[in-house]
Formats: structure tokens, C-alpha cells, sequence
């Protein structure tokens, strides 16, 4: 019995098992409340159309998290980690809508700190600060900068159509109806996604984050426009408001933003990976000489 004691103990304490039950647990606190509004409003058929209401970006992102978490060799968890992760299931257990992020946030900063650089977690810990980004600290800033950000939309849009605008509100063309920009069609939301599609593809690639940097700009330049276009039929069409907005229009442009942000990363890793391959080819041809 003695000697199972240091087993039992180690198979306990095991830092991979813990991180990912952390992650488990965190997410199903966090994802809830965004998966049941969404049956709620479109039924289930139109809640899995609209992945629930939540990026597809993101539910790759997370099931690599977890891909890269699992990864991680068996090791001991170290008493600092034992009481950070005691902190971090306070946190995600707490039953209010956003907190569970400031948890896996918390979580995710800790793989960070004490993973070995390049590692399978440390690469998950990463991904996982960035996904964050949109689940919960883009919308945060949303809220706290949301007059200055909707009202830069609607002054690009204004620009467009050429509509008189005060603050978030353009006048449409009519002089009676005026279209209010609110905070779920705002830029910011999507540009945060940039950012998570970034972080996804220069973590997967092992290229370091300021050499993805130039088609990060492009994206959020690309994802900036698409948004502002959108925006700008529901002004130019407001009979066809309904469509545009809600429904078949909002999951079309979801799907539309993820495939623009999914090509653009690809095709920058795609020729990052030519441009590196030369050299290395002629490096290993130069040892085997």
C-alpha cells in the first residue's frame, strides 16, 4: 500500500489531466450561455447553421487548444501551478455569463508562464489567450469604447453611400428611416477574430507572431471593408433589412468574413513557407555534401 502511495499521489497531481479538465469545465461554463440563446432564438436547426452563434474560427481554435494541451508530456504539478489552478476553477465555476474567460484567461497566461517556449502548451496556451479575444476582452473593450468605435463605422459607411450621419445613426436615403449601427455589427468583433485567426496560423506554422504581422494589416484591412460593405446594402436596401441583417444575410457574411480571414492566413503562410524553403533545402544539401 506504502508504495502505491507516490503513484497515486503523482497520478492526481498531473499538471496535463488538470489542465485539460480546467478547460473542459471552463468552457462549458463559458460556451453555455451563448449556445442556449442561440437555440432559443432560431431553434436548433438555425443555431447549428449559425455555429451557435459563435465563430467557426473559434471552435477550431478551440479543439486545437485542447489538441495542443493533450499533447504535453505527463510531468508533476509544482505547488505555485496547484494554486493558480485553484484560482482559475473558482473562477470558471463562478455561474455569471463572462467570468469563466477571466478563468481560462488566468489559465492560459499560467501554460504560458511555465511551459518550455515552443512546446505543444506553451503553443496552446497562446492560442487560448487569443481566443479569448473575441469570446470576451474585444467585447469588453467594445462596451467601454463603443461610441468611438460604431461611430468610426458609420463614418466610413457615411463615406460610401454619401448619408448625413450624427454619432452611430445615418439618415437614410428616404429623409424618414434612419439605420442605428449597434454593437453587434460593429468592425471590432471581427478584427478580434483577426486576431485569433493570426495568433492560429503563425502558432500551428511555428512562425514567430511579428512575421505574420503584414497579413494580419491585409486581413483586418479586407475584413474592415466586407463589414462596411454589408453595412452599407442594409442602408442602400433598407425594404430588404430583414435579409440582409438577420438570418440567411447574418450567416452568409459570418461565413463570408471566416473564408476571407482562412484564405488570407493561408495563402501568407503558403508563401512565408516558399520564401524560408530555399535556403533550408540549400543548407541541408551543403551538410549531406
Amino acid at each position: 500500500m506504502a508504495s502505491d502511495a507516490p503513484a497515486a499521489r503523482k497520478a492526481l497531481l498531473n499538471e496535463r489531466e488538470a489542465r485539460l479538465a480546467l478547460l473542459v469545465v471552463g468552457l462549458l461554463n463559458a460556451l453555455l450561455h451563448p449556445v442556449r440563446d442561440a437555440v432559443a432564438a432560431s431553434g436548433l436547426a438555425g443555431a447549428v447553421m449559425g455555429t451557435f452563434g459563435i465563430s467557426a474560427i473559434v471552435w477550431i481554435a478551440l479543439a486545437l487548444v485542447a489538441r495542443l494541451l493533450a499533447a504535453e508530456p505527463d510531468r508533476g504539478m509544482r505547488r505555485t501551478e496547484f494554486a493558480i489552478h485553484l484560482a482559475v476553477l473558482a473562477l470558471i465555476l463562478v455561474p455569471l455569463r463572462h467570468v469563466a474567460w477571466i478563468g481560462l484567461t488566468l489559465m492560459a497566461l499560467n501554460v504560458v508562464a511555465h511551459a518550455a517556449r515552443d512546446s505543444a502548451a506553451a503553443r496552446g496556451g497562446w492560442l487560448l489567450l487569443a481566443v479569448g479575444v473575441p469570446m470576451f476582452w474585444g467585447k469588453l473593450a467594445l462596451s467601454l469604447f463603443s461610441g468611438v468605435v460604431l461611430t468610426l463605422d458609420a463614418m466610413l459607411v457615411s463615406a460610401v453611400l454619401g448619408l448625413p450621419r450624427l454619432g452611430n445613426t445615418l439618415a437614410l436615403a428616404d429623409g424618414r428611416t434612419h439605420l442605428w449601427i449597434e454593437s453587434s455589427c460593429s468592425s471590432m468583433l471581427n478584427l478580434s477574430l483577426v486576431v485569433l485567426c493570426w495568433t492560429m496560423f503563425c502558432t500551428l506554422r511555428g512562425i514567430g507572431l511579428r512575421r505574420g504581422l503584414p497579413w494580419c494589416g491585409l486581413c483586418a484591412g479586407l475584413i474592415i471593408a466586407l463589414n462596411v460593405g454589408r453595412i452599407s446594402l442594409i442602408a442602400a436596401f433598407p425594404a430588404h433589412h430583414d435579409t440582409l441583417h438577420g438570418g440567411l444575410g447574418a450567416s452568409v457574411a459570418s461565413w463570408l468574413f471566416v473564408a476571407v480571414m482562412l484564405c488570407v492566413f493561408e495563402f501568407g503562410m503558403c508563401r512565408h513557407d516558399r520564401e524560408v524553403s530555399p535556403p533550408t533545402v540549400r543548407r541541408m544539401a551543403r551538410h549531406a555534401a
